[in-house]
């Protein structure tokens, strides 16, 4: 990113965050400042309570336990989950869902063969 961009970029920003947070902003912390700004200055990475019932509600609504669950964020009202599968899902408060397969929950396959070790 050149001067120019960065620059532009941190003036669209400048009413919604303040001053003092914008010393010393290097290339990485312009875009975190933006999606700051885009989502109100929201830290996504902490869930309200509101946010975490949202959580539990699309997890129950797929079926899917907690220690299958590698990330999740709420963004709207939108919740995202990953699961250890690697399916990435989409839950609306209300929403009706597919459900999906073992493997796509947990990554471990329940129909896996187990492989004969010759000798043994």
């Amino acid at each position: 990113m050149n001067k120019d961009d960065r620059n532009k970029i941190l003036e669209m920003i400048k009413d919604k965050v303040s001053d003092e947070i914008l010393d010393d902003v290097d290339d990485d912390g312009v875009f975190s400042l933006l999606a700051k700004a885009i989502t109100g200055g929201k830290d996504e990475k902490r869930l309200t309570n509101e946010d975490k019932k949202l959580v539990e509600d699309a997890q129950k609504a797929y079926n899917i336990a907690s220690n299958f669950i590698f990330g999740s964020s709420v963004l709207g009202g939108l919740v995202t989950l990953v699961t250890n599968g690697g399916k990435k899902l989409f839950y609306k408060k209300g929403d009706k869902v597919d459900q999906i397969s073992e493997i796509e929950k947990t990554g471990i396959n329940p129909n896996a063969k187990q492989k004969i070790i010759a000798g043994k």
